[in-house]
């Protein structure tokens, strides 16, 4: 025993002195729930409600190094900190004013970077900030612009309150260079294009462009003053230091800014479209009657009464697949074996929507003209909301599993071997680009399900636990939507190029092309749903008094988290910014 526990000291000195001196202190930094900072033990911005955790961990959870605290001693060579950044510039009180509201924090800990040029998803970011970072809903109607950006929730507030409408083709162009003419027109969209004189003292400002009136407002309120006497300088990329000034000067000496307009407190994404002459109603009314049961509590049991009542109220959809299916004999009931009644809705959704589309589909006999062969012609049906669906007639297909060519590993994510590996008998590898749609529709109602159950848990009584088993079952599926559009995509540019027949047969298949349109975008709406819904809990849980972080793959709430899966929905949806998949994406959404 002795050897024993001499052992264990010498191993115990051995790694103290591999530490450096004080490393394990240095490890403890202290935070408080409703701070965005951590700090040293002692720091005079560290309220009495701080306490000690590791460092690692408040990294982890997006808390940012106080820079009073944590300053080093390059820190005190210029304004803010910032190294580039003197005393009397232009900028100087501007600088200081950023920093302090949070409107960025320079390029690195040493540096500002005020002449560098500014992007436009920049300038939108900064803008965000100043006005307080507001949470809005609206679906994000760029195609360059995705969830994971740094500049994503910002440019979803200018959309919203009509700061920019993009450049056209769906494009936001965030690594564009911003002039100094599309800022002064953001910040006079933002107060609300007060009217303005007709007189401009800039001559290079022309009198029908579009930026005139905004650089008059911003003249007369003293935002900007010109690069030169009589000289605006329009179409000169805007700095650093160029914006923030304008904003400091804005925020502070403009008087009242038009606020930015509250959200609607349960927001829903309009569904799209379904124009198509392919689509056709199904068995029974919707919505479906509201049973007389009331809604029961998240720890009720799985019931077959419990299960609709939940549904009717909070997921239409998802109740009248269950309900259409069980008119047709089939007992949704089996895929709530475990007696839970919230963590297996989605499932049960998910697999009876394959039943739906199983019973409506239709089946014929058909004699092929040219060879006199009888073939089994099947039309598939695919639900798309509100209690329609889509028929497709199929046409000759080839084994997913081919598209392995095309696929790199890296890309080949969580649910590729399940359904369309090397020798997988799942409809989505054998029945081809007709099985992956199956599978696509299926997740895409099993995952709107989920999503939709955000404002069930808020009509319960507040509970971590509740809100830690949403964050666990909608981030388990949503991320199917970019896997099944990045399989379809890839099939169909495989039989591009390998079998041209099968594919001109596809893309003459108008209601696939619908189909594929229709709930493509359907499930895209249930994503940018699945993200605001994360962005509202992060504030609603603050609120309430509990630590929330959203890292860029997982969720915290408290001491406990889970993981959103991000890096795959990122990784894939930058693949398919490849022109192929793009081109592709276009011939079939058309």
């Amino acid at each position: 025993m002795r050897k024993r526990l001499i052992a264990i000291l010498l191993v115990i000195v051995m790694l103290c002195t591999l530490l450096p001196i004080g490393a394990l202190a240095d490890q403890m930094v202290y935070i408080t729930d409703t701070g965005v900072k951590y700090h040293k033990y002692g720091c005079r911005y560290l309220s009495e409600s701080g306490y000690a955790v590791t460092l690692d961990y408040a990294v982890r959870c997006g808390y940012k190094p106080c820079s009073i605290c944590h300053k080093t001693s390059s820190d005190e060579q210029g304004v803010a900190g910032f190294t580039d950044v003197a005393p009397g510039k232009y900028y100087s009180d501007a600088v200081e004013w950023a920093v302090k509201n949070d409107v960025t924090r320079g390029v690195s800990d040493a540096r500002f970077a005020p002449n560098d040029p500014c992007t436009r998803a920049q300038v939108v970011t900064f803008m965000y900030r100043a006005a307080g970072g507001p949470n809005v809903e609206v679906v994000m109607a760029f195609d360059d612009v995705h969830y994971l950006d740094y500049y994503y929730r910002a440019v979803r507030w200018a959309v919203k309150n009509g700061i920019t409408t993009g450049v056209g083709g769906n494009r936001f162009a965030p690594d564009e260079p911003c002039t100094r003419a599309q800022v002064v027109t953001f910040l006079y969209r933002a107060a609300g294009e007060p009217d303005v004189g007709g007189s401009c003292r800039f001559t290079d400002v022309a009198s029908g462009a579009y930026y005139r009136s905004a650089v008059i407002w911003a003249s007369e309120n003293g935002i900007t003053d010109g690069t030169a006497p009589g000289k605006f300088s329009p179409n000169e990329t805007c700095t650093r230091g160029q914006i923030v000034t304008f904003l400091y000067r804005y925020y502070n000496d403009t008087p009242d800014p038009t606020p930015t307009p509250t959200p609607d407190p349960t927001p829903t994404p309009a569904p799209p479209s379904a124009d198509s002459k392919y689509i056709v109603s199904g068995k029974l009314p919707y919505p479906c009657p509201t049973p007389e049961s009331g809604v029961p509590s998240p720890t009720d049991t799985a019931t077959h009464d419990n299960v609709l009542a939940l549904l009717d109220k909070y997921c239409p959809n998802g109740a009248y697949i269950l309900r259409t299916t069980e008119q047709d004999g089939d007992d949704f009931m089996v895929w709530m074996n475990n007696g839970d009644l919230i963590e297996r809705l989605s499932t049960a959704v998910h697999e009876q929507e394959h039943g739906y589309s199983s019973y409506n589909s239709q089946h014929s006999i058909k004699r092929d003209p040219v060879t006199g062969e009888y073939k089994i012609a099947t039309a598939e049906a695919y639900y798309t909301g509100e209690g329609m669906h889509i028929m497709v007639p199929e046409t000759d297909t080839y084994h997913t599993e081919e598209i392995a060519a095309i696929v790199p590993e890296s890309l080949r994510s969580f649910r590729y071997d399940t359904y369309i590996g090397a020798g997988v008998e799942q409809a989505a590898n054998v029945c081809g680009i007709y099985g992956l749609m199956n599978e696509f529709t299926a997740y895409c109602w099993g995952s709107t399900t989920n999503v939709s159950l955000y404002e069930y848990f808020l009509d319960q009584p507040f509970s971590e636990e509740n809100w830690l088993k949403y964050v666990m079952m909608s981030s388990g599926d949503y991320f199917a939507y970019s896997e099944f559009k990045y399989y379809i995509l890839s099939y169909l540019i495989y039989a591009k190029e390998n079998y041209p027949e099968i594919y001109a047969e596809t893309m003459d298949n108008q209601a696939l092309r619908d189909a594929f349109r229709i709930v493509e975008a359907r499930y895209r709406a249930t994503v940018e749903q699945y993200f605001a819904n994360l962005d509202r809990l992060e504030d609603y849980l603050k609120e309430n008094g509990v630590a929330a972080r959203h890292t860029d793959n997982g969720f915290y709430i408290g001491m406990r988290g889970c993981g959103t899966f991000e890096t795959t929905y990122r990784m894939l949806e930058n693949a398919m910014q490849a022109p192929e998949y793009v081109e592709m994406y276009n011939l079939m959404t058309k």
